[in-house]
């Protein structure tokens, strides 16, 4: 009777009370225990970012989950066997509720999902299905469901929870906040979850975050209270230490008397032995004190400290070049500012929250920096290539000077054995980058060279820079130790034969030392700008310098006075320069609000000197680029049409629809598109040779268009299918007196006179010749050679009698004796094939025996 009361179907009393026991303190307590483990395990692992508000939970990505995987699986394992061989106990809602848990930490979002939503929906008991509803909040909040989480939170407030559930709901909530990053919401929830918090549930951390938010939010006489509470909350000595250094942060400093104690408490913290791993940190939170004092000096000084005293923390040393990288910035130090950002970028955590700004921070420096370097290298090559030749000579006599007695320095250096640096206070030969040694007497942690971290790190720096990356081996100082077996010369040897070749040593004779410097001093000469094309060249680097630099100051720095500084040091120093009407209108749109008079000066200028660009027209009509906008959805319209129509062979149809869109918008920003297929139509219906003409007129009327390298590769393609046809084709020319003809001045225009020769057929045109409304243009034939072409004329005799009255004018007679001019006339078809072959010889026979 007893045994089968205990069945596992029956509902009986004793059946019930023997499933409750039997599930609760077998599977489904195996199954808590395991997962309690695991939970501590994590929170044991999760490395605390102190220079950051601190989690509520501890976070966890996917990879992390996996090495929880198989005690996880266990825990769910057990828990299911709660649930299946228990059906009537009442904690089968708590074993799906531990699967839940189990899938929560194992990153199983979809399912912990289902699973707690299967325990609201379907357990009897309140206070579980609260905490199912609470975990299905921070799952939501794991997986930036932010709304969905924020439904959970607003469904759970209309709930009657207990204590314990209460108080895990306002941290659920925090947690959400913190997420959606609204601190005062989140001090809210959390104050109200340690209001009874005992200390073993973790109350101090929480009074630190306390702390923290309202630090950050700048109300230090609610944050000191919280970082006294964590001391009294039986904290860790990790936990308990940044407490401390808070609260000389927030410290109320009404009198100078307090700024000494602060310090003085500071000194304290860098005595106390047990504070040895945080000498980094607590240097760096002194600096952030003097920061905020506006003792800038004493900032820098103790920010360098923190890089130094920072062995095994790269997490805090980022922090720490951060700042010294942002001060140099600030301080207008762009180059410092720079290596700095370098040296934060390669020491920061991937995981820090605002890590790719900072990348992109590194990566904007570095094209600052170059600019800046690039205009201070050529202004000083332009500087020394404009001195006398003694003058000159004096100063790079200095500079070698210089060179070998930095050389002989070095060399000393390297001669200097290890076991001498740093061995006891005061003997320490090693370069102190950071001002940070200590004098003889003082401190005696002082350690042997190989045991210092730092040291070691600082001297492989030296040794690479001085002798590049060497394998361990025998004789690695020796320059041509791999020399009897191979030609190879490693950079680091080319360097020391250069330097031996180049600078004089302190053993070469006085006449050695002579022919060495003049040696040097020659090289630097030949390495200047004398020429007037190197100047030239050297001008034109800044130019662009200038222009990138400011740039970078305006859109990608956002500065207002360094950017308005660039700018009108380019317009000054180069009047001509093509950025001139981008950087007016720059400069108009920076003191539009600030300085409107200004900003008028600056209008004015663009508008009178540069009426067609895009940015005159822009302030004489605001509303420009919304209607060119419109223009350009309206133009890819009527391109989509006449493209359609284009590969349907309707060429003459698509052409008037170009033609018409043109007319109305000549001068859009998409027109090139429309004139490129316009000279395709032309390809199909007048030829190749008026195909190739097309695209010669578009680049030369499209330069900065981005279809250009397109209409390039097709001209190319069409002069490799020209030739191809002429080798299959013999060349004959014909005579056909009624087709049209052109008339043709071949030149060379890179001997001058290119440009005069087409304005004076142009200007005989408009006055010899307007009613026949002749077209005139410049063609490029071949190789340094071109054509001027005038078409077109009805016939052999129309063109013939424009030919003569040409010579009678003697137009192209004089001026242009050195552009080899031949000049003809020529039918439609004899032209197609003239500018196949490019052989203006063979056609100057037919044009002599044909036409005169």
């Amino acid at each position: 009777m007893l045994f089968s009361a205990c069945s596992s179907g029956g509902s009986g009393f004793f059946n019930k009370g023997w499933h409750n026991t039997t599930a609760h303190y077998n599977a489904y307590f195996l199954a808590q225990q395991q997962l309690d483990a695991v939970e501590e395990q994590i929170r044991e692992n999760h490395q605390r970012n102190f220079n950051q508000l601190l989690y509520v939970y501890p976070p966890l990505d996917t990879t992390e989950a996996k090495q929880y995987s198989e005690d996880l699986l266990s825990a769910m394992k057990m828990a299911s066997l709660a649930i299946e061989r228990h059906k009537e106990s009442k904690w089968s809602d708590d074993s799906y509720l531990l699967i839940g848990k189990a899938r929560y930490w194992g990153k199983e979002v979809e399912q912990a999902v289902e699973t707690f939503k299967f325990v609201n929906t379907t357990s009897k008991d309140d206070p579980t299905r609260h905490q199912a509803l609470i975990y299905l909040m921070r799952t939501f909040v794991d997986d930036q469901q932010l709304s969905n989480a924020k439904g959970v939170a607003d469904f759970l407030r209309k709930e009657n929870l207990n204590k314990e559930n209460e108080q895990d709901f306002q941290l659920a909530q925090a947690h959400l906040y913190r997420a959606r990053q609204e601190w005062e919401q989140m001090a809210a929830h959390l104050e109200k979850a340690v209001s009874g918090m005992r200390k073993r549930d973790g109350r101090a951390k929480y009074h630190f975050m306390l702390g923290q938010l309202y630090q950050g939010m700048e109300q230090p006489d609610k944050a000191y209270p919280h970082f006294r509470r964590v001391l009294r909350s039986n904290p860790d000595y990790e936990l308990s230490f940044f407490a401390r250094l808070h609260m000389a942060q927030v410290v109320n400093l009404a009198r100078g008397e307090d700024e000494k104690q602060v310090r003085r408490y500071f000194s304290k913290l860098l005595k106390d032995r047990k504070n040895k791993e945080y000498r980094d940190k607590i240097y760096y939170e002194l600096a952030n004190f003097e920061l905020r004092q506006g003792n800038l000096d004493a900032a820098f000084v103790n920010y360098k400290k923190s890089v130094a005293a920072s062995l095994n923390n790269p997490r805090q040393k980022g922090y720490a070049y951060r700042r010294l990288a942002e001060l140099y910035y600030d301080a207008g130090k762009y180059h410092l500012s720079k290596a700095y950002y370098d040296s934060t970028t390669s020491s920061f955590a991937q995981d820090e929250p605002d890590f790719e700004q900072l990348q992109q921070r590194q990566r904007i420096m570095e094209q600052l920096v170059a600019q800046l370097t690039t205009i201070q290298t050529q202004d000083s090559l332009l500087r020394l290539a404009a001195m006398d030749r003694p003058a000159l000579e004096a100063y790079l006599d200095d500079v070698v000077q210089q060179e070998a007695l930095a050389l002989q320095q070095a060399q000393r250096r390297q001669a200097t054995p290890l076991n001498q640096v740093n061995v006891r206070p005061g003997f320490n030969t090693t370069q102190d980058p950071f001002g940070t040694a200590q004098p003889a007497g003082g401190n005696s942690n002082a350690v042997w060279y190989f045991y210092n971290p730092s040291m070691l790190g600082i001297g492989q720096a030296e040794f690479v820079k001085d002798w590049g990356n060497r394998p361990l081996e025998d004789n690695w100082r020796r320059s041509k130790r791999g020399r009897d077996n191979t030609n190879t010369v490693t950079q680091s040897q080319a360097r020391e034969e250069f330097e031996r070749a180049t600078v004089p040593g302190p053993g070469d004779s006085p006449a050695d030392q002579q022919e060495v410097l003049a040696a040097r001093r020659t090289q630097y000469i030949e390495s200047l700008p004398l020429a007037p094309e190197q100047q030239q060249e050297a001008y034109q680097q800044i130019e662009t310098a200038y222009y990138n630099l400011g740039k970078i100051f305006n859109f990608d720095l956002k500065e207002f006075s360094p950017t308005v500084e660039t700018y009108t040091t380019l317009l000054d120093r180069f009047p001509e320069t093509e950025h001139r009407p981008e950087v007016l209108y720059n400069l108009y749109l920076l003191y539009r609000s600030s300085d409107p008079a200004r900003a008028k000066q600056y209008s004015d200028e663009l508008v009178s000197r540069f009426p067609a660009t895009t940015y005159a027209r822009t302030i004489l009509n605001p509303n420009y680029e919304q209607e060119e906008d419109q223009a350009t959805t309206a133009l890819k319209e009527l391109y989509a049409q006449a493209y359609g129509l284009y590969k349907r062979s309707a060429f003459t149809r698509a052409d008037s629809l170009l033609e018409s869109a043109l007319q109305q918008h000549p001068t859009n920003a998409f027109s090139d598109n429309l004139q490129l297929l316009r000279v395709l139509i032309l390809g199909q219906t007048q030829g190749l040779a008026a195909y190739q003409q097309g695209l010669e007129t578009f680049i030369a009327r499209h330069e900065e268009s981005e279809l250009v390298p397109y209409a390039r590769e097709l001209l190319e393609t069409s002069h490799t299918y020209s030739e191809s046809s002429a080798l299959r084709e013999s060349i004959i020319f014909s005579e056909d007196a009624e087709q049209p003809h052109y008339f043709i001045v071949v030149h060379s225009p890179d001997k001058g006179g290119s440009n005069e020769l087409l304005r004076r057929v142009e200007s005989y045109n408009a006055q010899e010749e307007a009613a026949r409304k002749l077209k005139t243009t410049n063609i490029i034939l071949a190789k340094g050679r071109s054509m001027v072409f005038v078409s077109q004329f009805a016939n052999k005799r129309a063109a013939m009698l424009y030919f003569r009255a040409l010579e009678r004018n003697g137009l192209l007679k004089s001026g242009f004796e050195n552009a080899n001019l031949e000049y003809f006339v020529i039918s439609k078809d004899n032209f197609s094939i003239l500018y196949n072959t490019r052989d203006v010889n063979a056609y100057k026979a037919f044009f002599q025996k044909f036409y005169y």
